[in-house]
């Protein structure tokens, strides 16, 4: 078994604000903050995507110290036990189902024990499978482009047309 997450953690209150939330992100160099209670017990987690989001679409224009972690986190979790026998393809299915990019890693008291990253996923598959298959045989050959002046607009139908 090769587990491969991040501890500790970078975590937030549901009561800290959002712009706290953002702070730890940029200062911290992650994408994913836990949001948690009694210190150690995850009940939700902030992505920079939904922060992201929220600056582009909160109707209320309200600023980032008065909005609430809790306001904004996502309550449905995906959590492995980082003891799991199928620890890598429980998290690599998850993260792929789901469109997630992090699962939270709780130990057998379901208290925080750390995160796995798409980047530290594919770190771990990279060091199993180094040297068993070659990237031509995964490859798509046929690469979809834009050209520098054409439209966001453009951009998005193309990718919409080849996802």
């Amino acid at each position: 078994m090769y587990c491969n997450f991040s501890a500790p953690v970078i975590t937030a209150e549901k009561t800290d604000s959002v712009l706290d939330v953002l702070t730890k992100m940029q200062t911290e160099f992650v994408r994913h903050v836990v949001i948690v209670k009694d210190n150690d017990h995850p009940i939700g987690i902030i992505t920079q995507k939904d922060v992201l989001k929220l600056i582009q679409d909160d109707p209320t224009k309200r600023t980032l110290d008065l909005i609430k972690a809790g306001e904004i986190m996502k309550k449905d979790l995906f959590t492995v036990r980082y003891n799991d026998q199928y620890f890598l393809e429980v998290c690599a299915d998850m993260m792929d189902n789901f469109g997630v990019g992090s699962v939270v890693v709780i130990n057998d008291k379901k208290r925080l024990s750390g995160i796995t990253t798409r980047t530290e996923l594919i770190n771990a598959y990279s060091h199993l499978f180094k040297g068993k298959a070659r990237i031509c045989l995964y490859m798509k050959t046929k690469i979809i482009t834009c050209r520098f002046n054409d439209t966001l607009e453009f951009a998005f139908h193309i990718m919409q047309q080849h996802h």
